[in-house]
């Protein structure tokens, strides 16, 4: 049997990141990425990181321990 598959691609996630900084900055706002849809996946969290996000957010304490503990 078969299961659905997502591919993340790290790339476009540091280039949407980016953009969303400099144009929510340029407005006044700071972004908070939101680390919950990928279960605070570290390549993504990274990506995240270098495309500028200054905080991250998450609902489940299992991945903010896992954030804390991988140094984010």
């Amino acid at each position: 049997m078969r299961y659905p598959c997502v591919e993340i691609d790290i790339n476009k996630i540091r280039h949407n990141a980016r953009y969303l900084v400099d144009y929510c900055g340029n407005n006044g706002i700071e972004v908070m990425g939101v680390t919950k849809g990928v279960c605070a996946l570290h390549p993504v969290v990274k990506a995240m990181l270098d495309g500028g996000v200054k905080k991250l957010g998450d609902s489940r304490l299992h991945n903010i321990k896992a954030l804390r503990d991988a140094r984010f």
